[in-house]
């Protein structure tokens, strides 16, 4: 896991290049919260909105925490790793198909297809590609 872990102005993050894919997913503590939660930026479907610092608006993100997955809209690269400089980093390590990424309580697996999935909990996760998301509930 050490090789998956950023140190940044906020603390620790642990990030998985998914392989055959350009996917690139963080998992991140919660403030005050036993589990984190993990994500990845993105351009997704059109029409796909989630509320956002101004409204609704166009969703950039997919996250998943103890509430649910689903569509988030951030002004802020929170779900992509940045470097000690506070640039985004530059190599995030490839998590191999079938392995695990397990911190702050989450867990994601790689899969194939350039696919990786991510559950919170008993009822909750998702599953992402470049060309599809799965949520739960």
């Amino acid at each position: 896991m050490g090789d998956h872990a950023f140190t940044t102005a906020g603390g620790v993050e642990y990030a998985l290049a998914v392989p055959g894919s350009d996917i690139v997913c963080s998992i991140v503590p919660a403030e005050g919260e036993d589990r984190g939660h993990a994500g990845r930026h993105g351009i997704f479907e059109a029409g796909a909105e989630a509320e956002g610092p101004g409204g609704m608006e166009l969703a950039n993100t997919v996250q998943i925490d103890e509430s649910g997955a689903g569509f988030a809209a951030f002004g802020d690269p929170r779900y992509h790793p940045l470097g000690p400089d506070g640039d985004f980093a530059d190599e995030v390590p490839e998590l191999p198909i079938g392995s695990v990424l397990s911190a702050c309580g989450v867990v994601c697996q790689s899969l194939e297809a350039g696919a990786v999935t991510c559950p919170a909990g008993e009822d909750a996760s998702m599953r992402v590609s470049a060309t599809e998301h799965e949520f739960k509930p």
